[in-house]
């Protein structure tokens, strides 16, 4: 492989992630023995952040109503990501999206489904993503900070 500026910064910035990983895996453990107090991650993120941060890492609009299979997974991976990271009700996940809270529950089981049944297409097409947002997560906890640190 070619040493050139590209694959330097790609290979940082896995190594970044990689150690976000196990510092979280880390301090899971520490919290787990008592070693440590749990510290509450508390990252205020918007649905309508989620919702752009897939939109712009799948290059589909989750708002038009098309049935193609990128269009489909991009919205099960957006559901899954709102329900974990807000406590926004069902409605309001699928009202950012044009969609109701029914299609919001049956794109969380088709995405545990996939999960659960390995679809290895799936799997590969939501890899990256959860990479990318994770590094994303990191930037506005980053600028959280700073800001904080600002005023």
């Amino acid at each position: 492989m070619e040493l050139d500026d590209k694959n330097i910064d790609t290979a940082l910035s896995e190594l970044i992630i990689h150690r976000l990983k196990l510092d979280i895996a880390i301090q899971s453990l520490q919290e787990i023995r008592g070693e440590i107090k749990p510290k509450k991650l508390d990252l205020k993120v918007e649905i309508s952040e989620i919702a752009n941060f897939c939109i712009g890492h799948f290059g589909v609009d989750l708002r038009e109503k098309i049935r193609s299979q990128d269009h489909i997974w991009s919205r099960c991976f957006y559901f899954k990501l709102a329900k974990t990271y807000t406590r926004s009700s069902l409605e309001k996940i699928g009202n950012e999206v044009n969609l109701n809270h029914a299609t919001v529950i049956n794109g969380l089981k088709r995405h545990q489904d996939m999960e659960d049944y390995k679809d290895a297409d799936y799997l590969r097409f939501i890899d990256k993503a959860e990479e990318c947002f994770t590094t994303h997560l990191l930037t506005l906890s980053n600028k959280t900070n700073e800001d904080e640190n600002n005023n």
